[in-house]
């Protein structure tokens, strides 16, 4: 990855460029965020897999994610969506690319809970068609109809698109989220604590439909600190720790023992290697 310009030194990008469907879409080496939150990393999601990231809070995570989305400039590496460098692309190219993200605060950055559920549904969406009219006008007929839509398939309780944001229980809130993050053009999505706070029934209806995505070819990059969560839908974990992927496991070859002590880096090791 990197990190904000003016913080920590650079260090040497990944060589050469992936591509076709199957092929890495993000490759980060370097550090990002405040004193190198994040250092020396390099990762890869495949589409149609889920890479969990598990990790004491406070390890990076963070940081990753938001220079992945686009939130933070990094230096020295290379973010790849798809066969195409992103680096300097900003939230909206990478958006338009197909990048995703649902942020570990629905309620500080995932939703502006003063507006309803149609406006959120359609951010970032707003000046396209079909909810903005060739005089540039918002189409409010087609934004209620693309909620009530969305309010269906995701199962929102809510009196309808009109209602206030803020007046929805946590599961239902992040069900927003995940309704609009998962529509449209999404050929990866950046997911941190997709159920934090969440009833059981809203945990068991979000797994769901993330994995659906992952059948559809939607290659998915989940940070939780919830190792249930983790072992349920990771095809690859790996571990962070201090800024670095210290370790790299197959679910169905680790116990949650063994992934605990390498989450505090002691013990730690790269799945294949001594």
């Amino acid at each position: 990855m990197g990190v904000p310009r003016g913080v920590g030194s650079p260090l040497t990008p990944c060589g050469g460029t992936p591509q076709g469907r199957g092929s890495p879409w993000a490759r980060s080496p370097g550090a990002c965020g405040g004193l190198h939150s994040v250092r020396q990393l390099s990762l890869h999601v495949r589409a149609g897999e889920i890479l969990g990231i598990a990790g004491v809070e406070g390890n990076g995570q963070r940081e990753l994610m938001a220079a992945l989305a686009g939130l933070l400039r990094i230096e020295g590496g290379h973010v790849w969506l798809d066969g195409k460098d992103v680096t300097a692309a900003g939230t909206a190219e990478r958006r338009a690319l197909g990048m995703r993200h649902i942020p570990e605060d629905r309620m500080g950055t995932g939703l502006c809970l003063q507006a309803s559920i149609a406006e959120n549904l359609i951010v970032a969406e707003e000046d396209r068609a079909p909810f903005t009219s060739r005089w540039g006008s918002v189409r409010w007929s087609a934004v209620r109809e693309h909620a009530a839509r969305l309010i269906h398939d995701f199962n929102i309780v809510a009196p309808g698109p009109t209602t206030w944001a803020g007046g929805l229980s946590g599961g239902n809130l992040q069900k927003v989220v995940v309704a609009r993050e998962l529509s449209g053009n999404l050929r990866c999505l950046l997911l941190s604590h997709p159920t934090r706070g969440v009833d059981i029934a809203a945990s068991e209806f979000i797994y769901r439909r993330l994995l659906e995505a992952r059948r559809q070819g939607i290659a998915i990059l989940l940070v939780s600190a919830d190792l249930d969560e983790i072992f349920l839908l990771s095809d690859r974990i790996a571990v962070m720790f201090g800024g670095r992927l210290v370790g790299e496991f197959r679910p169905d070859e680790v116990s949650p023992e063994i992934l605990g002590l390498s989450m505090t880096g002691a013990g730690s090791k790269t799945e294949g290697n001594p």
